[in-house]
């Protein structure tokens, strides 16, 4: 695997001095500087590619607020981790202007930066780097490609646990789509889902990837009891007049209930000038299905989205996670969602959670349930019942799964 890729945008040389020591005692060495917004830009024109940017607000010339935005319109790809003093305020404007544009943002830490997190974050991205092999963004797939991966069966349902915060019992799974290229290796959906959609492959993709991992799942709820699989249901494909009668119908002859799949719908796929699929979410509910909205607190007012749609479950995304233990404004977000969640009797699932120092303030922020890699990564059916036939039958101790 190619090593970790940093740039940092800083200014002040000491500070940078101080942020690639930091770095480098992390294990990175791959790291790279630059002293204003123009310098980032004009290295990443160049086709430097960091995994990570580390990026101050106040530069000379081209600011961090402006540097965001020109990243947004080169739809950069990397993580970012606004690093700055200003009021805490002006880092939450700029987080939400690197989400407005569609940005990776990884999390934000105020100066002086606390090394712990710092590493913590790091950390965390190496991770999700070593479970997603770098592509070539150059490199595209054909339409015959994907269509011959979906039929072949080539792009796998893999299964992650949801288990309960004060005891850990598995309350569910959630279904992970993973496209093992043989030229590639292993693939998320980012890295082919746009082509889905551009090649209008995307509902035979869910048709396929839906009964085959219901059909795994049932093995999973009658063998081991799990209540309920989690599955991402792309926006586009709620528009389509007769897609809940088709899921139902799929539910059904794989010998299932409605109530045992939750439909998941990321928040941040929707912004103010989209039309919400109001009348298919209603729908899903209806029929019994569960309902989840992913990535809670990232896209568009997400408390009006809640109010329209009667969701079950909310998922609290992983930025707010990582950022919560050391954050204040991060959690107080994730109390006054748990607060709300509550009085609408919703239940509120932490994502992204991978330490028992999370788990524990997960817990005391009042989550029901958490999600993870401190529990384990995502495996394929087999995979996850050797996992489930080596844990402990009485999962009573908090924080003591291991992947």
């Amino acid at each position: 695997m190619p090593p970790l890729k940093v740039l940092i945008a800083e200014d002040d040389l000491l500070s940078q001095r101080m942020l690639v020591d930091m770095i480098k005692d992390a294990g990175i060495t791959d790291v790279h500087t630059a002293n204003s917004g123009a310098q980032v830009l004009s290295k990443i024109d160049s086709q430097l590619k960091p995994d990570i940017l580390l990026c101050d607000l106040l530069m000379p010339g081209v600011d961090g607020i402006d540097l965001l935005r020109l990243l947004g319109e080169r739809n950069f790809k990397g993580e970012i981790i606004i690093i700055s003093g200003c009021d805490r305020r002006i880092i939450n404007a700029a987080c939400n202007v690197a989400l407005h544009y569609q940005l990776r943002l990884a999390g934000s830490i105020e100066k002086p930066v606390d090394v712990n997190k710092l590493m913590r974050m790091l950390r965390y991205w190496g991770e999700m780097k070593r479970g997603a092999p770098v592509v070539d963004e150059r490199l595209t797939f054909s339409r015959d490609e994907i269509k011959t991966a979906i039929s072949s069966g080539h792009i796998l349902p893999y299964f992650q646990a949801q288990v309960d915060i004060n005891t850990a019992a598995i309350n569910g799974v959630e279904c992970l789509a993973r496209w093992q290229h043989p030229a590639r290796g292993l693939m998320l959906p980012g890295d082919f889902l746009l082509q889905l959609t551009e090649f209008n492959l995307l509902d035979a993709f869910n048709e396929a990837m839906f009964t085959l991992a219901l059909a795994e799942f049932k093995s999973l709820h009658q063998q081991y009891h799990i209540p309920y699989m989690a599955f991402n249901v792309a926006p586009e494909s709620l528009h389509r007049g007769a897609v809940v009668a088709k899921y139902k119908q799929w539910v059904v002859n794989a010998g299932l209930d409605p109530a045992n799949i939750v439909i998941e719908v990321l928040e941040s796929d929707y912004e103010g000038r989209q039309e919400l699929p109001v009348v298919a979410l209603n729908h899903f509910r209806l029929k019994g299905f569960g309902l989840a909205v992913d990535d809670f607190g990232t896209g568009y007012s997400s408390l009006e989205r809640v109010s329209k749609i009667p969701v079950s479950c909310i998922k609290i995304d992983k930025r707010f996670v990582v950022e919560a233990y050391d954050d204040e404004v991060a959690r107080s977000i994730i109390r006054n969602t748990v607060h709300l969640a509550k009085e609408l009797h919703i239940t509120t699932i932490a994502e992204g959670v991978e330490s028992q120092a999370e788990w524990a303030l997960m817990r005391e922020l009042g989550c029901d349930a958490i999600q993870g890699f401190v529990i384990a990564r995502p495996k394929v059916a087999r995979q996850f019942k050797l996992w489930l036939n080596s844990m402990p039958s009485a999962m009573t101790c908090v924080g003591g799964l291991a992947s």
